[in-house]
């Protein structure tokens, strides 16, 4: 089991902070749209976990092992978001994605040691591989946009830290840890540490939005070049837009099925199929197809 000294966070709606909206969800904003993000399932998110494989669980346990035998007491909490934390998980298609959260911050010598630990970690992760960024707990409490961070690992970032070719004192930024805090928030799990309502404050709408449309745009500039996660991800964009849901890809993916033009939704369950591991709908993807639900989902963001 993964050890953990705070309680899995149930699913319950926060107030979101009361900002000017950068859009008007389901075309206007009146007292018939909630003022609250609901989220997609009533049970607690650490039911999520029971369905969660041995080999994964292990891994999870040692990335925290690690994690806590390397900061000590500088180690406020470690927190899984993603779908590993909202039950969409599929070992093939999925990262883990978790946020890993520091009393105060790091030096060189401390981030190369957990890139070091991480890069033998890898080698057991999901072909998809491991997704992290270290935050200090201020930026976590005092919430700015874009966060700084201290550290970010991904799968995309692995040559390049075995090169030895990184920076290590250079300041950083992320916009996309908006939506990451947002989703602990709303949908994570704690897997070591401090409870998440103690470490994460209220992220305003408005840079959650900011972040997820900043994925959309690049997403639409080139759809074919990850079929299964644009045509996914633009569905929980608009699943936000449109119904203020916080979603997974699969759940974004479905609600797509429920909610946008049924010319689409063959293309939507050939993504929602690969990405599950089932069975194709239709044998290739048709690059026109694409490239015309881009053109309908740009239209709808």
């Amino acid at each position: 089991m993964v050890k953990a000294k705070c309680c899995y966070l149930a699913l319950v709606d926060q107030p979101v902070s009361p900002i000017p909206q950068p859009f008007s969800p389901g075309g206007r904003r009146g007292r018939n749209t909630p003022n609250l993000i609901p989220n997609p399932k009533e049970e607690a998110v650490g039911d999520n976990m029971n369905s969660v494989s041995d080999p994964i669980r292990a891994l999870l346990d040692r990335i925290v092992d690690n994690f806590r035998r390397l900061l000590a007491e500088n180690l406020a909490g470690i927190y899984l978001h993603g779908s590993l934390a909202m039950g969409g998980f599929n070992p093939q298609t999925s990262d883990i994605d978790f946020i890993v959260v520091t009393n105060d911050r790091l030096d060189a010598e401390v981030k190369k040691a957990i890139i070091q630990f991480t890069l033998e970690l890898a080698r057991e992760a999901p072909p998809k591989g491991l997704e992290f960024s270290v935050v200090v707990l201020d930026a976590t409490h005092h919430f700015v946009y874009p966060t700084p961070y201290e550290l970010h690992y991904s799968q995309g970032w692995h040559d390049v830290y075995q090169s030895g070719q990184v920076d290590y004192a250079a300041q950083r930024n992320d916009p996309d840890l908006a939506a990451h805090f947002m989703i602990i928030r709303r949908r994570g799990i704690c897997l070591y540490g401090k409870p998440i309502e103690e470490v994460f404050a209220e992220v305003p709408e408005a840079y959650y939005w900011a972040s997820i449309m900043a994925d959309a745009q690049d997403i639409l500039s080139n759809m074919a070049c990850n079929p299964v996660y644009s045509i996914l991800n633009l569905c929980r964009v608009f699943a936000f837009k449109q119904a203020r849901l916080i979603t997974s890809k699969v759940e974004g993916g479905h609600w797509g099925l429920k909610n946008l033009d049924p010319h689409y939704h063959g293309l939507i369950q050939q993504a929602l199929n690969e990405y599950e591991g089932g069975k194709l709908v239709i044998p290739d993807w048709d690059h026109s197809q694409l490239e015309s639900f881009a053109a309908y989902m740009k239209a709808l963001l």
